[in-house]
């Protein structure tokens, strides 16, 4: 197998190396995880387990100095590519039912997931990307409890977070309105009111630097790509041999770990859930994605805000959202 080679790592090392990014910096970024995963629904994948160590970079071929004065780790010379598509599914003629992902990026629908409780992949999706949003403008996962005396009471908490959308930004760290705005919009525990991908495309802080034919190409590449498919791109009848095949081999399973398509029980999933929190935790992830802030206040309070805090409400230009 031959792939394209993302020569500067991943998005969480480079979040490591250079700190929490600006906001102009955050929007570039944002805007090509935005315009990979709108192309990925298009095509009729849904990706399940979008985070920052799955968002490869890459240094562009033209980067632009005047931008950049000659620094050439600069976000603006780095181009973002999606990729660890192991727990992806086809969104198109199935709806996701598994708890999988990565408990800090895991939508409230996901959590709930059964055999009973199905959910829209897409959402779930949109969920995610705003999450990596929220960690690179604050390096730092939005659901966590700091004050938690061990590890099983800091997971139900951020678990109970999640479920009830809650969350706050650091005062320390100052955020434009729109932005916040933008980020309550995604950040929606209830799917049916989360901003869809063409809201986000369509909002004033996600459109800024963007030229008009960007929030069309997608459509445009997607229709020409099934009206003459690639030469290289394999048909999805020859996906559906190779996945009927991996099904049929006894003991294996698909989709990194969770076993091809089996139910998880509650005390298997809870497991998976602490296992998850151990490896996050092995790897420094959460709660701080880089160190944390001295003196971080209280906080402005998110989509939910802090109980008995309203979130603040969105400017008046943009309540139509």
């Amino acid at each position: 197998m031959v792939m394209e080679y993302a020569d500067r790592g991943d998005l969480l090392d480079y979040l490591r190396r250079r700190g929490r990014f600006r906001e102009h910096e955050a929007r570039w970024f944002f805007q090509q995880l935005v315009f990979g995963l709108d192309y990925c629904h298009q095509r009729g994948v849904v990706n399940r387990d979008l985070k920052p160590e799955n968002l490869l970079l890459k240094r562009t071929p033209d980067a632009r100095q005047e931008l950049t004065q000659g620094d050439l780790e600069h976000p603006f010379n780095l181009h973002l590519k999606i990729a660890d598509f192991g727990l992806s599914k086809e969104g198109v003629h199935s709806a996701p039912k598994s708890r999988v992902g990565t408990v800090t990026y895991m939508a409230p629908e996901v959590l709930r997931a059964g055999p009973s409780r199905r959910y829209d992949g897409h959402k779930a999706d949109i969920w995610s990307a705003g999450i990596v949003l929220y960690v690179m403008l604050f390096a730092r996962a939005p659901f966590d409890d700091p004050l938690a005396t061990n590890d099983k009471a800091r997971r139900d908490a951020t678990m109970q977070q999640i479920l009830r959308g809650e969350w706050t930004v650091p005062a320390s760290v100052p955020v434009a309105p729109e932005c916040l705005d933008l980020l309550r919009g995604i950040l929606s525990p209830d799917p049916n009111a989360r901003f869809t991908l063409a809201q986000i495309m369509s909002h004033p802080w996600f459109s800024v630097g963007l030229p008009p034919a960007a929030l069309t190409m997608n459509t445009v590449l997607v229709r020409q790509q099934t009206a003459q498919p690639p030469p290289y791109e394999q048909s999805m009848e020859d996906v559906n041999v190779v996945l009927e095949e991996a099904t049929r081999r006894p003991g294996q399973g698909l989709g990194g770990g969770l076993g091809g398509g089996s139910e998880i029980t509650d005390s298997g999933f809870m497991t998976m859930i602490a296992d998850e929190m151990e490896e996050e935790n092995r790897r420094h992830n959460a709660p701080y994605m880089v160190d944390p802030y001295p003196g971080q206040g209280q906080g402005q309070p998110g989509a939910g805000g802090r109980p008995g805090q309203p979130a603040a409400a969105p400017p008046a230009a943009l309540q139509h959202q």
